[in-house]
C-alpha cells in the first residue's frame, strides 16, 4: 500500500470515529514533506543534494503505554499507520479505554497491522525494529536494559510545562484559556500546566481571583471517587499551609480544584498530584526557579498574542512555546521533546 493511500484511509477513518485527535490528511503530508523531505519519500528514491535517497520504515514497532493518558498512544497509532509498520501496543494494566476503542473502530486495512497487549512481551519486543517507551525514568531505564543494541530505542519520561503571564496580563481572559490547559487530561499529561508565573504578587493575586471566578461560572467535571486520590490532594493541600502558601478551594471544599498562591520570596518548585491543583507564583527570577528542573521541562505557554518579544522566558530549555489556551493541543508537526515524530523511526537507503 502506497502512502498516499495509507494517509487517505487514515484521514477517512478519524473523521469518523471519536477521537481526540484532530489530524487531516494536510497534516500527515506536511509531515512527510517537512521531517522525510518529500511526501513520496518512503516509496521512491527522491533528490538529496547531487543525490537519491529512500526512507525505510521499520518493520515492526513495539510501544509500551503510559498508563494515566490515551493521548500518546493515540499520536503514537497515528504516525505508526502512517508509516504502514506492525504496530504492538503493550496498553497499561486498567487499560486505556478511548485508545482501545479508536483501534476497534478502525477499518480492517488498518487495523490489521495494530495488535494490543495487556502483558509485556519481551519475545515480541526481541523481534522489533523500534522500541518506543512512555513512562517514568525507572520503567525506561528498566525496559531499554532489555532491547538489543541494534533495536532503535526511544524513551520519553515524564516532562513538566509552565505558564508565564507577562505584567498586565493577569485578566479574566487570559485565566479562561488557563483554566482550558488546567482542566485537560485533568492536568495529567507532561503538557499540563503545573504552576503560572507572574510578575508580582498583585498581578498573582489577580490570576487566582479570575482563575476562580472561571470555574465558579464553569464547574469542571467532578474527579473520580477515589479514596487514594483525595487523601493524596489533602496532604498536599495541607503542606502548603504549613509552607504559608494560601490554598483556595470550591465554596464546599471540595476536591474539584485547588489553587496554591505562593507568597513573594518563593524560589522553589514543588510537583503536585495534577487534577486541577494549579499552583501561582509572583516571581521575578523564573530561571532560578526551574533550574533543578531544566532536564525535566517541556513546553511554556505564554498569555501573549506575541511571544517571541519575551527573549529571557525563552532563553530556558523548554523544547515548545505556545500561546496560553494551546499547551494541551500541540501541532503533529511538534517536535516532541525537541525530536522529530518520524525521522526518528526510519533508516535511510541512499544512491550517490
Amino acid at each position: 500500500m502506497k502512502t498516499s493511500e495509507r494517509i487517505e484511509l487514515i484521514d477517512q477513518s478519524l473523521s469518523s470515529v471519536s477521537s481526540s485527535i484532530f489530524v487531516s490528511a494536510e497534516d500527515l503530508t506536511e509531515l512527510l514533506q517537512i521531517e522525510l523531505g518529500h511526501r513520496e519519500a518512503l516509496d521512491a528514491f527522491i533528490p538529496y543534494s547531487k543525490h537519491k535517497r529512500k526512507a525505510i520504515a521499520p518493520r515492526k514497532i513495539y510501544y509500551i503505554c503510559a498508563s494515566n493518558l490515551d493521548i500518546s498512544a493515540q499520536t503514537s497509532l497515528i504516525i505508526g499507520l502512517l508509516l504502514g509498520s506492525e504496530l504492538t501496543f503493550k496498553i497499561p494494566t486498567q487499560g486505556l479505554s478511548a485508545f482501545s476503542k479508536l483501534v476497534e473502530e478502525l477499518p480492517i486495512s488498518l487495523k490489521q497491522y495494530v495488535t494490543l497487549i495487556s502483558e509485556h512481551q519481551i519475545e515480541s519486543m526481541a523481534i522489533s525494529d523500534v522500541v518506543v517507551v512512555f513512562g517514568t525514568d525507572q520503567t525506561i531505564a528498566s525496559v531499554k536494559e532489555q532491547t538489543h543494541w541494534k533495536q532503535r530505542f526511544l524513551g520519553y519520561g515524564h516532562k513538566l510545562s509552565f505558564g508565564f503571564i507577562p505584567k498586565g496580563n493577569s485578566t479574566e481572559e487570559w485565566a479562561k484559556l488557563a483554566v482550558q490547559e488546567i482542566n485537560a487530561y485533568n492536568q495529567l499529561g507532561c503538557l499540563s500546566p503545573q504552576a503560572y508565573f507572574c510578575h508580582s504578587l498583585e498581578e498573582a493575586e489577580q490570576l487566582t481571583d479570575n482563575i476562580r471566578l472561571t470555574w465558579k461560572q464553569e464547574p469542571p467535571r467532578p474527579l473520580p471517587d477515589d479514596f487514594a486520590l483525595e487523601a493524596k490532594i489533602y496532604n498536599a493541600r495541607q503542606e502548603c499551609l504549613v509552607d504559608g502558601i494560601r490554598i483556595f478551594t470550591p465554596q464546599d471544599k471540595g476536591l474539584d480544584w485547588t489553587i496554591g498562591l505562593h507568597p513573594c520570596g518563593s524560589t522553589v518548585f514543588r510537583p503536585m498530584p495534577g487534577y486541577r491543583f494549579i499552583q501561582i507564583y509572583p516571581t521575578h527570577d523564573l530561571a532560578s526557579m526551574l533550574n533543578p528542573w531544566k532536564n525535566n521541562l517541556s513546553a511554556l505557554s505564554v498569555a501573549s498574542e506575541e511571544i517571541t518579544p519575551f527573549t529571557e522566558e525563552m532563553s530556558l530549555p523548554f523544547s515548545r512555546f505556545c500561546q496560553t489556551g494551546r499547551l494541551q493541543t500541540p501541532p503533529l508537526q511538534w517536535l516532541h521533546d525537541g525530536r522529530p515524530r518520524l525521522a526518528d523511526l526510519v533508516t535511510w537507503q541512499f544512491i550517490d
